[in-house]
């Protein structure tokens, strides 16, 4: 059986068996979790438009700029029935309401589901429900457990990690299994940060695929390294992203600090923006013509 479908198997196993196990209403979550009953947590995000626009039209002037934008904005709209516009104005919220005892998720994998209402918004102070807390909406597994052929189980969720990750340990899984993924090789390059990762993906890559995989009507060169980095907080609460493109940032995300939950942002899906589109798609396009699922 495919890697892939393995992994998606894992994750829904997982999700199901805690569907059916019971809820934790006394006991502490594992000291792993770094989460509680009661938390809340909002996100937003900054777009430099001036960095964005300027960055755009320098590599492909204006008019080819708003073709680009235009072809963006309708793969968005083929994936989440959304247009880009409408992702300006929006964030998303997290409130923990229960946890599931601990238990065995999967062969020599321990974990606990995390029950949450979590919401997004598109328009200022109006939350909009995306998951209730009538099943756990993610998990959080022991990292002790992780290892390079199941450590995706820990960062199927970004929004929350485990405590105790050893990130340039993890900087190192994911490149072992990226760096063989034909074309990728060696253009993307994972490093690990003491709370986080920061990805680099070579100019000259995104050249080629934009030239050999999106079939870019207009050519494409001279392009700089995408430097995205992705940091968690002390509890493993996604904490800041940011993407950059010839050391000008264009995109910019950040959890809240508490009482400022209604402060609208940017929905989390196009926080890495322009850059992140490039890499997924890449990689779905790879994927298909390899016949992975």
């Amino acid at each position: 059986m495919k890697k892939s479908k393995i992994i998606g198997l894992s994750l829904i196993s997982a999700l199901l068996v805690f569907s059916l196990t019971n809820v934790s209403h006394a006991a502490a979550p594992p000291s792993y979790v770094g989460i509680d009953i009661g938390d809340s947590y909002t996100w937003i995000a900054t777009a430099n438009m001036a960095n964005i626009n300027s960055s755009a039209i320098s590599i492909i002037g204006a008019e080819n700029w708003t073709l680009t934008y235009n072809m963006l904005d309708e793969l968005v709209f083929n994936a989440t029935a959304i247009h880009i516009g409408s992702l300006l104005a929006g964030g998303m919220k997290a409130s923990i309401t229960n946890f599931t005892d601990e238990m065995e998720i999967y062969p020599g994998i321990s974990g606990v589901g995390v029950f949450a209402e979590m919401n997004i918004s598109y328009v200022p102070d109006v939350w909009v429900p995306m998951i209730d807390d009538s099943y756990p909406a993610f998990m959080i597994v022991d990292p002790t457990d992780m290892n390079e052929t199941n450590y995706f189980m820990m960062i199927s969720n970004p929004l929350f990690l485990p405590l105790g990750i050893n990130f340039g340990q993890m900087a190192s899984w994911i490149t072992s299994n990226i760096t063989g993924l034909e074309p990728i090789y060696n253009n993307v390059t994972i490093t690990g940060l003491s709370n986080g990762f920061r990805a680099t993906v070579l100019g000259s890559f995104l050249e080629w695929a934009l030239a050999n995989l999106f079939g870019a009507p207009f050519p494409v060169t001279n392009l700089d390294d995408v430097v995205v980095e992705v940091t968690w907080n002390s509890n493993g609460v996604l904490s800041s992203a940011s993407l950059k493109y010839g050391g000008l940032t264009l995109v910019t995300a950040e959890l809240l600090g508490a009482g400022a939950d209604e402060i609208p942002g940017y929905l989390l899906p196009v926080f890495l923006g322009v850059g992140a589109i490039a890499i997924i798609g890449t990689i779905s396009i790879i994927r298909r013509k390899k016949r992975i699922i």
